[in-house]
């Protein structure tokens, strides 16, 4: 059995991976330095989120304990859920999600804004 500090490590370790690829893409090259980090700071969690779908698809992290009960209590059970209904459609052509990283990086969404609205609103 695995400990839960160590698992919570190595799906940290799968978020963090995804900015090198994040930091190739010509278009977050071309961006100021500002809005760079408000885009990482907003979807971050999200594309992080695709990004470790075919591992933990093929690992069958999604359904260990330590990812039941670590995982959300870290991105939220929203992001959790998401992340292992997709797994588990997830077919074996993985062009869509290399393909689908960037879309959501570059979309629009209101997690930054929702969180810090919610953190302002508790001080």
């Amino acid at each position: 059995k695995m400990d839960k500090t160590y698992f919570l490590d190595i799906i940290i370790s799968i978020y963090q991976s995804i900015l090198p690829f994040v930091e190739t893409l010509p278009e977050f090259q071309t961006m100021h330095i500002h809005d760079r980090r408000e885009l990482i700071d907003r979807n971050l969690s999200y594309v992080g989120g695709f990004n470790s779908i075919l591992v933990f698809r093929d690992a069958e992290v999604v359904s260990s304990t330590a990812f039941k009960n670590g995982f959300p209590s870290i991105y939220g059970s929203t992001i959790a859920n998401d992340a292992s209904n997709v797994a588990h459609r997830t077919d074996n052509d993985v062009t869509l999600i290399k393909l689908f990283i960037p879309v959501l990086l570059f979309s629009t969404s209101y997690y930054g804004l929702t969180s810090n609205t919610v953190n302002n609103s508790c001080k």
